[in-house]
């Protein structure tokens, strides 16, 4: 017989294991194969199944509410899918639709677990009892980082503001559910449609829940190819497809793949509008001369206009807002204005692409038997044949401006003006980054570059037609600014023909 202190010790234990609700138990005997049917999505490096990363968990058998389970650590399994930075949240959607979002910095000494006729389950003691999710199919990944707005995940871009969610916000948020014609099979005569459904977000769900008030009639909606589509519609679909974003039009007639964002009523102007526009000139026998502000936005423009109304950028009539291409930078935005194409057809994608796929301005000059010649600062930044002049900054004031404009203006007053001529500078952009949009110094900067613009203007003839824009905007940063992502203040240029 036992004697009475075992007998105490024993039901002490009992005890233990009763008011424990989690009590984790190594287990000696192999776990087995993985059990299928638990998606890990949302802000992580990969989308995956929990079975892609079986083999390298740490499983472990939990006791919980009496029964045994297989499970591993959550923040464990989280991991394995490396989450993005600003993880904030983890999302747990049940075969019935049930869902809860739990705080990621939560998730220490809970776990999930798998039981064969209860499923993926979650177990927490540190939850209440509603988080105890059964029967788990999905598991979100939600972030909030905020250097990822206007890069990652889905952007539309507004004047009234730029609205960002990451996949992990779509995949969490509010869904509608569309039938979506997949194909048709015929069989003696009867044709039958395939539908599949799609859980897809509304356009104007998104813009309600942003707090636009905006009637959508057209949007522009640029793609990981570099196509832009121009779209005239009052709504449509997205769609998560693995990691990419998907547009569909409320018709379903439209399906645009792998999107960075839309462009919400665009405006009707571009900056590769210089290229026919300056041929439209010189085929009616004029010169044409394109003053290129180097990242001088349309937010910036307005500002200018509104504070310093007597500068002569200012009082150019007909000012209209433009779109850049995406990537809003000075390669693929100098590429489009001279081009007048997108990335797609272009070549030019991106800072670190130098060689353009198709004819250019220069090339189309020569081909009508007119002059043309690029006044630069002290680098090519595109493989361009034409005449080129590269300014270095002599005087070491820390911008090559007052050199471009020096040998721009010694060109016109020479006489030998060339029928299509490039003035790029690059100041304007150089201030952005260093100081920011609005900062004294940046306004001083366009303050000398409008002067250098006003004297070129006075020197040319009435019929020499003057176009001036930019390759793509700025947004503020916290120690400075910065472009390249898909928001307005970097896609919304001014364009201007004078």
């Amino acid at each position: 017989m036992m004697k009475r202190n075992q007998i105490l010790v024993i039901v002490f234990l009992v005890l233990i294991g009763m008011l424990s609700g989690c009590q984790v138990l190594h287990s000696e005997k192999p776990i087995g194969m993985a059990p299928e049917g638990l998606q890990v999505l949302g802000d992580v490096a990969q989308f995956g199944d929990v079975t892609v990363y079986w083999d390298t968990l740490t499983k472990e058998t939990v006791v919980f509410d009496e029964n045994d389970y297989t499970a591993i650590p959550a923040e464990m399994l989280i991991a394995a899918f490396q989450p993005l930075e600003g993880t904030r949240e983890v999302a747990l959607i049940a075969d019935d639709g049930f869902m809860v979002k739990l705080p990621y910095d939560t998730l220490t000494d809970t776990y999930i677990g798998y039981r064969e006729e209860l499923g993926w389950c979650y177990l927490t003691e540190k939850h209440p009892v509603n988080a105890r999710i059964k029967h788990i199919r999905e598991i979100i990944v939600i972030g909030d980082d905020a250097d990822a707005v206007g890069k990652s995940g889905l952007n539309i871009v507004t004047k009234e503001a730029n609205v960002h969610l990451s996949l992990g916000e779509l995949l969490a948020g509010s869904y509608c559910s569309i039938a979506f014609l997949d194909g048709s099979s015929n069989l003696d005569g009867l044709e039958i449609d395939v539908m599949k459904r799609k859980k897809c977000i509304r356009l104007s769900d998104l813009l309600t829940d942003a707090g636009s008030t905006l009637d959508v009639s057209n949007l522009l909606i640029m793609d990981r190819e570099g196509e832009h589509y121009y779209e005239s519609v009052s709504d449509g679909y997205f769609e998560v497809e693995n990691q990419k974003i998907n547009y569909i039009s409320t018709d379903l007639h439209t399906v645009i793949r792998d999107i960075y964002g839309a462009v919400i009523n665009p405006p009707a102007v571009s900056n590769r509008d210089n290229f026919d526009d300056s041929i439209h000139y010189l085929e009616k026998g004029q010169k044409v001369v394109t003053l290129f502000l180097d990242g001088f936005s349309y937010t910036q423009y307005e500002a200018i206009k509104a504070t310093h109304p007597d500068w002569f950028l200012s009082q150019l009539e007909a000012v209209q807002m433009a779109t850049t291409v995406y990537k809003p930078v000075t390669n693929a935005g100098f590429a489009a204005m001279i081009t007048g194409e997108v990335p797609a057809v272009n070549g030019v994608f991106d800072r670190s692409y130098r060689m353009i796929n198709c004819g250019t301005i220069f090339d189309r000059t020569a081909s009508m038997g007119r002059s043309s010649a690029l006044i630069e600062g002290d680098i090519k930044i595109l493989d361009i044949q034409t005449k080129t002049y590269l300014n270095t900054d002599d005087n070491g004031d820390g911008y090559t401006d007052d050199e471009v404009f020096e040998r721009a203006k010694a060109l016109i007053e020479s006489g030998e003006q060339p029928d299509y001529l490039l003035v790029h500078f690059h100041g304007i952009d150089d201030a952005g980054h260093d100081y920011g949009r609005f900062h004294e110094k940046t306004l001083q900067r366009i303050e000398a570059v409008n002067g250098y613009v006003k004297e070129l203007r006075a020197l040319m003839s009435a019929e020499t037609k003057v176009v001036i824009t930019a390759d793509h905007g700025m947004h503020d940063t916290a120690d400075g600014g910065d472009h390249g992502d898909f928001r307005y203040e970097d896609l919304i240029v001014p364009y201007a023909i004078d």
